[in-house]
């Protein structure tokens, strides 16, 4: 086998790979069609979404940033040397604090939609709710 004959079986092996993915890929989204859109009954924040409220709202953000830098003082308090069990305890506690700050709001969040919406948008509400989040919400 010649260079040249080499070359071209190499690229021709190339081509058609390239070609069965990108038809793959085609065919998959011909016969499975696009994406499917989170319901709009997700668990957590999500769930407020579409009623002026949700996780890209300012209030989210600073209650995440606030939970992230409690995780990191614990992290933080864990790596210490010497090891401080006191200063441990205490992270957690701001960590706890800061969490039940969260969901609080959040409840608070849920009652007013709660409030305001009609006896269907309620029930989706009840049954996302009592999704299991460590199951992938099923």
């Amino acid at each position: 086998m010649n260079p040249l004959t080499k070359k071209l079986a190499i690229f021709l092996a190339l081509s058609l790979g390239v070609n069965l993915l990108l038809g793959g890929f085609l065919l998959g989204r011909r016969f499975h069609g696009p994406r499917p859109e989170f319901p709009p009954y997700a668990r957590g924040p999500g769930m407020l979404r579409g009623h002026g409220m949700g996780p890209k709202k300012p209030q989210w953000r600073a209650f995440q940033a606030a939970n992230q830098a409690a995780r990191e003082r614990a992290a933080a308090a864990f790596e210490h040397e010497p090891f401080d069990p006191a200063a441990l305890d205490a992270a957690f506690a701001n960590l706890r604090e800061e969490t039940s700050r969260g969901q609080k709001a959040l409840h608070d969040e849920l009652v007013q939609l709660a409030t305001s919406s009609d006896p269907n948008r309620r029930h989706d509400l009840a049954r996302a709710f009592r999704r299991s989040p460590q199951r992938g919400g099923e």
